[in-house]
């Protein structure tokens, strides 16, 4: 049970440092962004290999820490980085105009 509450709360810490620590670096520069959400799918796979392979509960927790930070990270730094202004070049380039209306 105590081992439980260890590990949620190791996730709850990486969720929270995972973000906070890659927008920190990131500084809404785009190229850092992007690299930020590589990164931040290594650190996930990275943390579940951790996991995997955890002699203790200690090691576990550090873990989660890992694949929280990393999963939390993606998730903030992906719609953030697709937020940014299109270019004028692809700006409507998906979409079609609107024919007049008949009426």
């Amino acid at each position: 049970m105590l081992g439980m509450s260890a590990l949620m709360s190791a996730s709850g810490i990486g969720a929270l440092l995972g973000p906070v620590l890659g927008g920190y670096w990131a500084g809404g520069r785009r190229p850092r962004l992007r690299l930020g959400i590589l990164v931040a799918f290594l650190v996930f796979g990275l943390g579940y290999l951790m996991l995997a392979a955890a002699p203790n509960l200690a090691f576990a927790a550090l873990a989660a820490v890992l694949i929280q930070a990393g999963s939390s990270l993606a998730w903030v730094s992906q719609p953030r980085c697709f937020s940014f202004r299109p270019t004028t070049a692809t700006a409507g380039a998906s979409s079609p105009p609107i024919p007049p209306s008949p009426w």
